[in-house]
């Protein structure tokens, strides 16, 4: 990720795809509120971001991995910004998605 701040070296953050039962249950654990269920969302977006990350990013050597709370206090506090986590996410889901990619041809 680029730095956030002037001076600041940027970080570099390993994502890890997640085991297929893994990635269902994080999903099943973390469903959306009717209103999101409404608007065709596969899972609660407060919720699910912060597990997903939990869970998918790879701590390098001695550190301790980062847990949800402290993914959702990186986005609180400023430490990341809405972009940088936004990115982070994507790059997560489409490492653990399973859909079957389906190409239309023309004919």
């Amino acid at each position: 990720l680029p730095a956030t701040r002037e001076g600041d070296d940027p970080e570099e953050i390993t994502l890890r795809a997640l085991p297929a039962d893994v990635w269902e249950a994080l999903i099943e654990a973390h469903p959306p509120t009717d209103t999101q269920r409404a608007q065709s969302a596969p899972w609660n977006y407060q919720t699910f971001r912060p597990a997903l990350l939990a869970a998918a990013v790879v701590t390098p050597g001695a550190e301790d991995a980062l847990t949800e709370d402290d993914w959702r206090e990186l986005g609180q506090s400023g430490q990341m910004t809405s972009g940088e986590l936004t990115i982070l996410f994507q790059v997560a889901i489409q490492l653990n998605d399973r859909s079957p990619l389906a190409k239309v041809g023309k004919g």
